[in-house]
Formats: structure tokens, sequence, C-alpha cells
């Protein structure tokens, strides 16, 4: 249905109305999708109910199903656009803006029936765990607290069909120069003694979520998994999440501590260093590299050379190179270590 739907933008009032033979082949081509299946189904009271959200950067999404008998069966679907002011709400805010619209548009089926919500977004998955509602929050608390509902997070790649319904939009075809936004980071400034302003301390979006504590330690460590990241790529990571709590950074640097891969591999500067002896307590244990040249071209085409020393025996290794891109030293490399170890 995504493939024909792309004109909805038609219907602002404020485009001229032209239809064209694009717009009558796609306006055909639904109507006889439409008439071809049955699309939406008779609820049944006595199931569970299921609802999924999503949002894209231009509107909201919501649908409505249940699985009877290992199959889907919709009941539901809905989606808007986005308001000029709501194109401004950041990623969270979108997320939960979908879920409010679907419990305002799906009201009749899920009031007084608990049902399992679906988001693409993770840190929705904490709005019931909040210590102390956010301000992003207070607008729309009496709405959630009127239904019973768990949340699960579905990555977005699962969350295909509510993703597919929020995209039903014409894709640009210019490139508006002149009409350009640029998100600023906002930094708070803080006057020192000495009358300096600083500017190091970020201020926090009212709308992140707290998740529990319980699920603190694990969102830590998969995040930092994710490449061995350091403390502030991990918080970084999940502000873009939506999440954030008290003492992120001290806890992410205590994860940092306990990676016995980091504690081992990573090499931490502090202060001035004077270069120290290289120490090998075998053979082929360090070896030195390095590379010397240009010389005269020789019979084969060489003009360069690759030395290998050995720290622990000072044996020395020479391998002629025609050149001294990364690919050929690689290569010379391989070889030599293939002998050696």
């Amino acid at each position: 249905m995504s493939n024909h739907t792309g004109h909805n933008y038609l219907l602002s009032s404020k485009l001229d109305k032209l239809w064209t033979s694009e717009q009558e082949s796609a306006f055909e081509k639904i109507k006889a999708l439409l008439s071809s299946a049955s699309l939406l189904h008779h609820p049944d009271l006595e199931q569970p109910f299921y609802v999924a959200t999503d949002a894209s950067n231009y509107s909201i999404d919501a649908v409505l199903y249940q699985v009877i008998k290992n199959a889907t069966r919709y009941i539901g679907f809905m989606a808007r656009l986005f308001s000029t002011s709501e194109k401004n709400y950041s990623t969270t805010k979108r997320e939960l803006l979908a879920v409010i619209f679907a419990l305002k548009k799906f009201h009749p089926f899920l009031w007084g029936n608990p049902f399992t919500l679906y988001t693409d977004h993770k840190a929705l998955t904490y709005l019931h765990t909040q210590p102390v509602a956010n301000a992003m929050m207070i607008n729309w608390l009496d709405t959630i607290l009127d239904y019973n509902f768990k949340i699960i997070h579905r990555p977005g790649i699962q969350n295909i069909l509510p993703d597919a319904l929020s995209r039903l939009f014409e894709p640009e075809k210019t490139l508006e120069g002149d009409n350009k936004t640029i998100k600023t980071i906002v930094t708070s400034q803080i006057i020192n003694s000495n009358g300096s302003i600083l500017t190091s301390r970020m201020m926090m979006p009212a709308d992140l979520m707290t998740p529990a504590p319980e699920d603190r330690q694990k969102l830590l460590m998969d995040t930092h998994l994710e490449g061995h990241r350091g403390a502030q790529a991990i918080v970084t990571a999940l502000h873009s999440d939506g999440i954030h709590w008290t003492k992120l950074k001290e806890d992410a640097l205590e994860i940092i501590r306990s990676c016995p891969d980091c504690q081992k591999f990573n090499i931490a500067k502090h202060g001035y260093n004077p270069l120290t002896s290289i120490y090998a307590d075998a053979p082929w244990d360090h070896i030195c590299i390095d590379t010397a040249g240009p010389f005269p071209t020789s019979v084969q085409g060489n003009q360069y050379i690759l030395l290998v020393v050995d720290v622990f025996t000072r044996y020395c290794v020479l391998k002629a190179l025609p050149d001294r891109s990364s690919l050929t030293i690689a290569l010379a490399l391989r070889s030599i270590l293939s002998l050696f170890g």
C-alpha cells in the first residue's frame, strides 16, 4: 500500500489541486488493492490486543491488531502528519506522541483491557518506571494512567508496518538552499568566581527517560560492548536513545574499569612520560618495523626496503619492496611472519 500512497501531500489545503495521470493510476491501484483483500477484521474481545507505533520526521502512526491461532488480524490503522510545532519535537517526544495518538484513536478497544504496546524507541520502555514524571510526560500523564499496558521494545527493522505508515510522504525533489535549519547545542553558562563563563556543562533535555536501577547495568554493558566504547561515548549513545540518569558518567567509568579487555589494551597517558626501552621476554615477542628508501631501482623493480628487527635477539630481516603502499607492506609482513611466527 505504501508504494501507492505517496501522494498524501495533495490533501493539503495549501497546495493547488492538479489531478494528473500519475495520481489517477495510484488511485485505481489503491481501489484494486482494497477490493482484492480483506485488510481489517472485527475485534475478538476475548483475545488480547496489540498496538504498534512509530514516528518519522513527518508523521506518526499506530496499528491495532490481534494474534489469533498464530494469524495476525489487523483491526485498525491510523496515521497523521506532524503540525509545524510538532516537527521540532525531539525523537523521544515524537515517539511518545505516537503512543498518545494510538491510545486516543483506539480508546474504545483499549480502555479497560490490558494490552501490549510495541515501539522501536528503547527509551519508552521505561515509561512506567520514572520515579518522577519529567516535563515531557506531565501534559500526557492523565492519558497514560488511564490505560493498563506493558511496553516492549521492537527494533526498527522488525517494526516494519508502522514504520512504513509513518513514512507516507512525498520526497523532496529540490534542495532548498535558503531554508536550512541547524540544530544548535545549547550549553548552560555558569559564572565562575573570577567572572569567567564556563560552558562545559551541558543542559540535559527534559524529555530523557530514566530506566529502573536494575536495568542500568545491562544498558551500560550492552552499549560498551558495541565497540568497547569509552565513558563519554557510552553517555552520548544512551542520550541519543533518549536515556539518562543521575551519575550516568560515573557508572560508565566504572564499567570501563571493570572491563578486562579495556584495562589490558587501553593506554592512558598522564602528564609527561620520557621514552623508555622496549623489553621482550622471547624471540618475536616484540618487533620493530621501518622502511628505507627510495634507492636506485633494481632489476626486479624494487626501490624500497622493509626492515624488521626482533627486539629480543636483534635478528634483522630485510625485504625489497617496489613501493611503500599499505598493501605492499602488508603482503611483505605476511610473508615474513609466516616464516618466523
